[in-house]
Parts: C-alpha cells; structure tokens; sequence
C-alpha cells in the first residue's frame, strides 16, 4: 500500500504506519517527528508548509492499496509530457496541449487496465495521477527536454540535450518512453496506443513533430 500526499509523492508505507506517522507529526511536530522517523523524515516536506503570514499544518494525505495504478501512473506521464513538449517546440497553443493530455490519459488509463491488476479509476484521478500528469506536462524537465529537442531539428540526442538544457542533470522520461515502447512491441499492442507509439518514433525515428497532432485524429 501506498500514501501519497497533494504534492504528488508516494511511498510504499503500510496504512496503518501512515496513520500512525500522521497522528505523531500533529502531537509532536515536524522536527521532533522526523527524529523520531528517521525514514519517513522525507514526508515531512510533503505534509508540512510554512508561509510567511499563513502556517498550515497539515495537508490531505490520501491513501490508496491501489500500488500498480499509482506506478503506472508515475511512469506514463513521461510519455505524455514529452508529447507536450513537442508541441511546445513546434509553439502550438493550450488547446492543442489540452488535446495532447486528454489523449495521453486515456491511453495511461487504457494501459494500466490492460496490463495491470485490480487498478482502480479512482487513483487516475488523486495527485499521482492527473494532478502529477498536469505537472509534469505543463513544468517538468522531460517537456522542456523534449521542446528543445523540435528546436533543435531533432539532430541533438536526448544525453546531448541534458547538458545543454538541464546542465547535465539526467532524467528518466526519455528511458520511460523506450521503455513502455519495447513493452508495447513485446505485446504486440503498439497500435493499441498509438499516442504512446507516435511520442516514440519522433523522440527516436526521426518521425515528424508534427505527428503528435496527427495521432490525435486518429
């Protein structure tokens, strides 16, 4: 089982430990709490916000069994922000963006309930599915990677495009979607998804940017 706050992170601690740990922070407060937790000191930064006139405790922590939706959904949204990002390299507007989402979300519910056990649709819609997808979309690292690499004519590699744009830093997306392409390949199911398909062969088949619009004719 799973706890994931409001700002979209998620641990594999049991329910019972995440209402006990929440019960404490409130009787004990952040430090002293995250001393007595040594390894859950990390949640500390998720449930707690310090404003300079408004202190809130605590925020909403939501808890989910549902550890194979949640896992999908961290992976999938790679995909779909570097979807995103395409379109913001070819400098197309919000509601090509919003198309993009809507059509990335339904190929991460679609996936997660062909390949997965027992997802519930509840959990594509708590913070580690849509809100996380719209995040990442909209401000993550692989949506600005994947703008620039429109920009650059697709020539530059995506290591190539670390150090240019995020000074090195490496991320995971650009695994994620070779990754989730092979799965799809070894299922045979590629035309199944055929968004998740398209973000592939542009990122490294030298497809067309402008077949992320396309896709989503079809």
């Amino acid at each position: 089982e799973r706890c994931h706050g409001s700002r979209n992170i998620s641990a594999p601690f049991s329910k019972q430990r995440c209402s006990r740990w929440e019960s404490d922070f409130l009787a004990v407060g952040r430090e002293n709490w995250g001393a007595k937790y040594p390894r859950a000191a990390h949640l500390s930064s998720v449930v707690w916000i310090e404003k300079r006139e408004t202190m809130i405790d605590i925020q909403n922590v939501t808890m989910t069994s549902d550890v194979t939706g949640v896992e999908f959904c961290a992976v999938l949204k790679n995909v779909v922000a570097l979807g995103v990002g395409f379109a913001v390299g070819r400098e197309l507007g919000s509601n090509t963006k919003a198309a993009i989402i809507r059509r990335g979300l339904k190929e991460t519910m679609k996936f997660a309930k062909t390949f997965g056990e027992n997802v519930s649709d509840d959990t594509f819609f708590e913070s580690a599915g849509i809100a996380d997808l719209m995040t990442t979309c909209f401000s993550g690292r692989g949506q600005r990677l994947a703008a620039a690499f429109v920009r650059e004519g697709g020539d530059c590699s995506w290591p190539e495009l670390e150090k240019k744009v995020l000074g090195g830093h490496q991320i995971p997306d650009w695994h994620n979607v070779q990754m989730v392409y092979k799965f799809l390949v070894a299922k045979n199911a590629t035309k199944d998804f055929s968004f998740f398909a398209t973000v592939y062969e542009i990122g490294f088949t030298k497809a067309s940017p402008a077949q992320i619009v396309e896709v989503l004719k079809s």
